[in-house]
């Protein structure tokens, strides 16, 4: 966005001392001087700065740039505006201060030398904030708009798997605690590690590799966030694994259990599907977990990798808590999830890159949608009787596509099955007879059609 930047002439330029001449902006000894130029900088924006320093003789004092806001002040921004003495391409990074109008670069009077090619670009790479902590296992934003890290360093530098670090508020800069600022941090008790933080109603849920925290805004400098042990043995079971609903926190637990929190203690969720979960999720691949939120059908979703397809994620557990049911899938190759509030509709992101809406539409991304829902065997009397079952009659609230119906039957608990159908089931299909007998029955919906839609 610079002007001229390789001073071909001094268009958009203005000059004090310095002088424009030969492309270059150059300064003499004994003089002093600026260059500056008027530029569209945004506030809290991240620009990069570059630019080719030329020094004619040993500087004991260099060159340094900085901002002028709308009130003529000089504005240091940080490591941009370090003295430059020695001659050198530079490139450095800076945010934008509030109330930009200009950037200068002042030549102190005991410096010769000159600039050239310089340019400003806003940044759109990510790059790192130095006065941040190194490391950290996890980080989250509170709705104080606090960074929180979890399983960093200490304000003294030594890393620390328990601890919980914040920034100053809206200041992601500054880190370090003082009677000026609001930054500060937790060491935590329970457990061997950190794991992660969950925003929810009021407070957020911070969990180690076995306990639950309650972390609770206060406001007061020096001790801005409370926490509180509200669980233990309940630790998470990876980075992702817990996801927050309307004040509600689920999570999946490395003590192998399922949990809901929304005040008092954390409770387990019982799930039928719990074993199958577990005893399948791929070997050292725990960390892959990854909760969603479907909000439209009140369902909690956890993506896992089963060991029976490999170790990747490739199956979902869902738990509907409205309902308080539970529905397995075994087809779902996702990694990661986002729950759609921008997008209207869940989004997910496959191992291979691709990225999926969820619950829209009604074909598999213009192909055939394929699927089945099956019921557990029910019987009758806990089996004491046997049954006639003479026929299935459709009462789908809608239905696009056809189904296939398949009915499989068991004279006794340990015996043998016998399989009827698939049965196609048409909008027009009145019924489908039978006339079959047995002590236990089930039956199992499948479809495979463009569109497909029922209920």
């Amino acid at each position: 966005i610079v002007t001229n930047g390789d001073f071909s002439s001094s268009t958009g330029w203005t000059v004090s001392g310095a002088t424009i001449a030969g492309n270059v902006c150059s300064n003499s000894l004994a003089v002093g001087g600026y260059v500056e130029q008027t530029l569209p900088l945004e506030a809290g924006k991240t620009y990069r700065l570059a630019f080719d320093l030329t020094v004619s003789v040993t500087a004991t004092e260099g060159a340094y740039f900085r901002i002028v806001d709308d009130s003529a002040a000089l504005i240091d921004v940080g490591n941009a505006s370090f003295p430059m003495l020695v001659s050198g391409s530079y490139s450095r990074t800076f945010v934008c201060p509030p109330d930009p109008a200009k950037i200068r670069f002042v030549f102190p009077a005991n410096f010769a030398g000159n600039i050239d090619n310089v340019s400003v670009t806003l940044e759109d790479k990510a790059f790192r904030i130095d006065t941040a902590p190194f490391t950290s296992r996890s980080m989250f934003v509170t709705p104080e708009r606090f960074v929180v890290l979890v399983g960093t360093e200490e304000t003294d530098g030594d890393e620390n798997p328990m601890c919980v670090r914040w920034c100053d508020q809206e200041n992601l800069r500054v880190w370090t605690p003082s009677d000026s600022n609001a930054a500060g941090e937790f060491i935590l008790a329970e457990g061997g590690e950190a794991v992660a933080g969950v925003n929810s109603r009021q407070q957020a849920v911070v969990f180690t590799d076995s306990a639950a925290y309650s972390m609770t805004f206060t406001g007061s400098v020096g001790d801005v966030y409370s926490f509180r042990l509200i669980g233990t043995g309940c630790g998470l079971a990876s980075v992702h694994a817990a996801a927050e609903h309307n004040g509600a926190v689920f999570w999946l637990s490395n003590s192998n259990n399922f949990y809901a929190y929304s005040g008092g203690a954390p409770t387990i969720i019982e799930c039928p599907l719990l074993r199958d979960v577990i005893d399948n999720i791929a070997e050292n691949q725990a960390g892959k977990i990854y909760t969603g939120v479907n909000a439209s059908f009140s369902e909690i979703w956890w993506l896992y990798p089963d060991s029976r397809d490999g170790d990747e994620n490739s199956r979902a557990a869902v738990f509907n808590f409205a309902e308080n049911t539970w529905v397995q899938h075994e087809n779902m190759p996702r990694v990661a999830w986002d729950q759609g509030e921008i997008f209207g509709y869940p989004i997910a992101v496959s191992a291979d890159g691709y990225a999926y809406y969820h619950e829209k539409g009604k074909t598999a991304n213009g192909g055939a949608l394929s699927g089945y829902l099956e019921t557990s065997f029910f019987d009758i009397e806990d089996g004491n009787n046997l049954m006639l079952v003479r026929r299935f009659v459709p009462d789908f609230e809608w239905q696009e596509g056809s189904l296939s119906l398949t009915l499989y039957g068991r004279l006794y608990p340990n015996g043998s099955v016998s399989t009827y159908g698939p049965y196609t089931l048409l909008t027009t299909t009145q019924k489908v007879d039978f006339l079959k007998t047995m002590r236990e029955a089930k039956l199992r919906f499948s479809f495979n059609d463009n569109p497909a839609d029922w209920r």
